[in-house]
């Protein structure tokens, strides 16, 4: 994986470097996904002598949520992450759609790379 982000120049060094943030956009059920891009990262960044506060300012996240409730108590998936609170302000953010389009995108809509899933 490490090979594949260089190619695309999002490697921690890289990102450091860029002249605009780079976003990582996807559905989210449960921010599992941008959990490990962090977590890989972060160990990434780690072997190279660098500190994750070098890079995280040139990150954002974007999930794609289903719409639900809008309460204060409603549970919302960046809230629950811990590596959430490492990034600056306004870098994890939601955009909400209607649940027929999460579902489309998610569950009925072709994949256009495939899945690799921790175990691989």
């Amino acid at each position: 994986m490490q090979a594949r982000f260089t190619e695309l120049g999002l490697a921690p060094d890289q990102l450091i470097h860029r002249s605009r943030p780079v976003a990582f956009i996807d559905l989210v059920a449960s921010g599992d996904t941008f959990g490990r891009i962090n977590e890989f990262l972060e160990d990434w960044s780690s072997g190279q002598c660098l500190t994750a506060r070098a890079w995280r300012s040139r990150v954002r996240f974007v999930g794609i949520v289903a719409q639900g409730q809008t309460s204060p108590k409603a549970w919302r998936w960046q809230q629950n992450a811990s590596w959430v609170r490492a990034y600056p302000p306004r870098t994890v953010r939601d955009v909400s759609v209607p649940w027929s389009l999460w579902d489309f995108l998610g569950n009925e809509q072709a994949k256009v790379t495939p899945s690799h899933p921790p175990a691989r």
